[in-house]
């Protein structure tokens, strides 16, 4: 009542007034009468009518004016002070009894929802005291609700993120509201969070005289937040481990966010980039595919395409071009539906580009935006048409139709299925029904899921007067669920499917895996179960216990130290049976403040194997495995120190290689070569020594600690062991020199040009005698092999003798005739073995192999001095008097004249000797084909000597 009193007030004085003003003009006259009468029954319509008020008011006042003007003609400012005054009467009446009565209602009505409420509800004093709090507060205090009546409600509960109770408080009363603070509430030492807003309530003068609040608990949505928080950790150490730049862009200014991996990719810092704008990342851009990059953005702009994702290349610093995966979304847009914020990820795929191996890092981490379920309420009377519905209600079950009071419930929702009908009716019977999970799918084929509760409101008089519906639509959570599960499954498939092994461990307190991929236990060589059991990994991994410990101890050096949030550790060896069967590359993280750690492991035995041996075959000679000339010339400066005086080297060369390689070919070449090398590396084996092939059949020896003397018995001994070794009969032999350093007093390439000076000296001396050697050993070896071949050059050297005698040539001509029919075909040593004996007819092939005879018979006997005027006779001994012949193809008198002689004599030789392939024809029908051929084949003129003189005596074979 104490509200209502100045109103009573002034209206019984408006009401003396009005009677007082009545009485006299029924006193005055007639005319006072009726205009009073008139009054009245305005004011009993205006306190009916309310809305026709206005109308009223100007049609009092302009009645009045007229009347007085007619009656009295007095000025109607005092008909128009009447009037107003007449009219705030009629609004007193209307006010304080109609509107009373049906406030007293309504409030009762929302005291009921106040009580019935599934929200904590109190309201204090402006010194906080509680005045009042709904059941559902007091419950979760565990006291009754008078009994929390006049107590502080800052003592109950606190204010988190360092907002104290006195400032909501203030907020309150500076604002008349606060919104969206959060609480904490105690419940029997277990807190409560809780999700808070206030508003002021204020007197009849306007004064603030109670604060109202409202609150939420917010338990599963703070678990809910929680977990993502921790799910994003993880997600973002992984990002982290797996080297991913992530960038954001202000679409408006242009002003962009690069990380210091986006910055490490072009091989910058963020410093050198600063200030970062779009233009950074465009300037960076390879020109050809701006166009890309332009295309796509357009598309996301224009909302055709949610994502950006393009692999284009950057300018590294180097000037290079790496190729990045570039990927983004826009996450803000204005109200014009204009771009203004995207974010975004490189990554370095430059690789994977150039060797076009399609890696699936499948497929980037997911981010998740999840959203708080609201809460919702609509309020239905017994007939169940709705009385009041929240803004949350109509969006949350996206009621087209915002006014809907009213409006029956089914009206509505004419599809409700008859499980909530019932609940319906079972509520206005008086139970409370409620749900933590459910399910309401409406005809369209729309679902919601619902977190809900009906119960029954009552009127003044204990009656059920409705039902109150508290909801909650939990589609996003569940969906966020869902899709939570799902991100982790998907993490799952594409860490299984990683070309890399990466695990998940905790290092405290022993190195524990909660997880690992497929390719992680296959990299280590070890089975999953070995390496899954806690602190069993070095064990597994490691079978050498020093080894274990030393690399145990290292990698916990490095992860406890705080260099780097990543350790690296290369080509780390795993041995199995005392064998190295790989090397790998491992990568830890620290991620949760170092509580657990990412540990990835790649395979690199392929690029370790690949890099060993291309540094053999760059410190080694192919041939002989011997070190090769630039080790040979490193180590020798690198032993140039006075701890290995005296310092002796041997340069080595080998006697007669060319010779070899003409001869027998360079496959017997490099057999010699081999041969020579293991000699060498036999007498050296137990020197300090370095032996290195400096190139084609010369070798090099540097002996630490050996003086002059020491150094000529190791020559001698090498000497003496490559003497024992043949070649197709063919006595090896090598020149040694050797020089040796004593002090500083010379240089090393003084040293190194004293030992081949030495050499060339010694090869000067013993190289004429042992090409001459080389020659007849070759000679030797030819008809010692082939009887046939051995016979040949005997008859056809007969023959030039004779011949040369029947052409009176002097002595020395003879005999040098006679040695050049000897040694013609000194070059068939290189013919195969099955071509030489080839019993049929040559193929094209063979014939072409047989008649490169004369020109390595040319190349041997022309390497000594001894037989070097033989070389061109052999050359040339196949050549015809036609010009049809080989090598050359020489033309009469352009052969040689010995060269013509030894033709004659060959082809003679040859008719008249049993071959493979047909017996020897008789000495007559070779004559005659000497003769047939003469002019053509053969010089006319050595045919007739040789069938008239020489065929004519008795024959010499003997």
């Amino acid at each position: 009542m104490k509200k209502y009193l100045p109103s009573i007030t002034t209206g019984f004085v408006l009401l003396v007034l009005t009677g007082l003003t009545i009485w006299q003009s029924f006193e005055a006259d007639l005319h006072s009468s009726v205009v009073h009468i008139y009054y009245i029954t305005v004011i009993f319509i205006a306190f009916w009518m309310r809305k026709w008020l206005l109308w009223a008011t100007g049609y009092i006042v302009l009645m009045h004016m007229a009347l007085d003007a007619i009656t009295t003609q007095s000025f109607p400012l005092f008909a128009f002070g009447e009037s107003v005054l007449l009219i705030m009467l009629a609004l007193f009446l209307h006010y304080t009894f109609v509107n009373q009565e049906k406030s007293e209602t309504i409030a009762k009505l929302f005291k009921q929802v106040a009580d019935d409420s599934i929200f904590a509800q109190i309201i204090t004093d402006t010194d906080g005291k509680i005045v009042y709090v709904n059941p559902y507060f007091a419950g979760l205090n565990r006291v009754e609700p008078e009994k929390m009546i006049g107590q502080d409600l800052a003592s109950l509960i606190e204010v988190t993120h360092d907002t104290k109770f006195k400032d909501m408080i203030e907020s309150l009363r500076q604002t008349g509201f606060f919104t969206e603070t959060e609480l904490c509430l105690s419940d029997n030492g277990k807190e409560l969070p809780m999700l808070a807003s206030g508003v002021v309530i204020n007197d009849t003068e306007n004064k603030p005289e109670f604060y109202a609040i409202c609150a939420i608990d917010i338990t599963d949505q703070k678990q809910l937040s929680n977990d993502l928080k921790k799910n994003k950790d993880r997600l973002e150490s992984i990002i982290e481990a797996t080297r991913i730049g992530t960038w954001e862009w202000d679409i408006e200014s242009g002003k962009t966010i690069f990380d210091d991996r986006w910055a490490d990719m072009a091989g910058y810092t963020l410093e050198e980039l600063s200030p970062t704008t779009i233009d950074t990342w465009n300037n960076l851009l390879h020109p050809d595919d701006k166009e890309i990059v332009e295309t796509s953005l357009a598309r996301i702009f224009a909302q055709k395409e949610e994502y950006y994702n393009v692999i284009v290349r950057m300018k590294h610093k180097n000037g290079n071009f790496i190729w990045v995966h570039d990927r983004g979304k826009v996450i803000k847009w204005s109200d014009t539906e204009k771009p203004l914020l995207m974010m975004g990820t490189h990554t370095d795929v430059t690789e994977a580009k150039l060797a076009e191996e399609q890696i699936k890092y499948s497929h980037r981490l997911m981010q998740y935006v999840i959203e708080n379920a609201n809460a919702a309420i609509a309020i239905h009377d017994k007939d169940l048409k709705y009385l009041y519905v929240s803004q949350n209600y109509l969006r949350q079950y996206d009621v087209k139709e915002k006014n809907i009071i009213g409006k029956h419930h089914y009206d509505v929702f004419p599809d409700l299925p008859q499980k909530w009908r019932d609940v319906h009716q079972r509520t206005l019977k008086g139970e409370t029904v409620r749900g933590d999970k459910d399910i309401f799918v409406r005809s369209d084929g729309k679902e919601f899921w619902t977190r809900w509760e009906s119960r029954p409101w009552y009127e003044l008089d204990g009656s059920i007067g409705g039902l109150i519906i508290y909801t909650e639509v939990i589609n996003e959570r569940l969906e966020t669920e869902k899709r939570l599960q799902e991100s982790q499954d998907m993490l799952l498939r594409v860490m299984d499917n990683l070309p890399i092994g990466i695990a998940l461990a905790k290092l405290d307190p022993e190195y524990t895996f909660t997880y690992m991929n497929e390719n992680f236990p296959v990299f280590y060589g070890a089975p999953r179960k070995d390496l899954e059991k806690p602190g069993f990994f070095w064990n597994a991994v490691f079978e050498d216990p020093k080894y274990r410990e030393a690399v145990r101890k290292t990698f916990e050096q490095d992860v406890n130290s705080s260099a780097a949030s990543s350790k690296h550790w290369k080509r780390i060896p795993i041995a199995r049976k005392g064998k190295k069967t790989r090397y790998v590359d491992a990568v830890v993280t620290s991620m949760m403040n170092g509580e657990y750690f990412i540990s990835m492991v790649n395979d690199v035995t392929e690029q370790v194997e690949k890099q060993t041996e291309i540094e053999r075959i760059s410190m080694h000679d192919s041939l002989t495995g011997l070190f090769n000339r630039n080790v040979f010339t490193s180590r020798l400066t690198e032993l140039d120190e006075v701890m290995n005086y005296p310092l002796s080297i041997m340069m080595i060369d080998i006697n007669g290689l060319k010779l070899i390689n003409d001869a027998f070919g360079f496959q017997k070449g490099d057999q010699a070569i081999k041969m020579i090398a293991e000699a060498i590396k036999k007498v050296l084996e137990n020197k300090n020594s370095v032996i290195a092939r400096l190139g084609g059949g010369e070798f090099g020896a540097i002996l630490s600690g050996t003086n002059f003397e020491e150094a000529q018995k190791v020559k001698d001994a090498i000497i003496a062991s490559i003497t024992k070794l043949k070649l197709s009969n063919m006595e090896l032999g090598v020149v040694i020199g050797v020089a040796t350093k004593l002090n500083d007093e010379i240089s090393i390439q003084e040293l190194l040009k004293n030992a081949e000076d030495d050499m060339l000296k010694r090869k000067i001396l013993v190289g004429r005698g042992i090409r001459n050697s080389a020659i007849t050993s070759i000679f030797k070896t030819l008809t010692e092999k082939y009887e046939e071949e051995k016979l040949h050059s005997q008859r056809v050297s007969i023959f030039c003798r004779q011949i040369g005698e029947a052409m009176q040539l002097s002595r020395d001509d003879v005999k040098e005739l006679e040695l050049a029919g000897l040694f013609h075909d000194i070059g068939k040593i290189s013919l195969r073995d099955d071509v030489l004996k080839k019993p049929g007819k040559l193929t094209d092939e063979e014939y072409a192999e047989v008649k490169k005879h004369a020109e390595i018979g040319y190349q041997i006997l022309r390497a000594a001095d001894k037989y070097s005027g033989l070389a061109e006779h052999a050359l040339c001994h196949h050549e015809r008097w036609d010009g049809k012949g080989y090598p050359n193809g020489l033309k009469g008198e352009e052969i040689p004249f010995f060269s013509r002689i030894i033709c004659v004599a060959d082809a003679f030789e040859a008719m008249t000797s049993d071959r493979p392939y047909r017996k020897a024809n008789k000495l007559e029908f070779a004559a005659e084909e000497l003769k047939r051929c003469a002019g053509t084949q053969f010089d006319a003129t050595i045919v007739d000597v040789f069938v008239n003189k020489v065929l004519k005596l008795p024959p010499k074979l003997d």
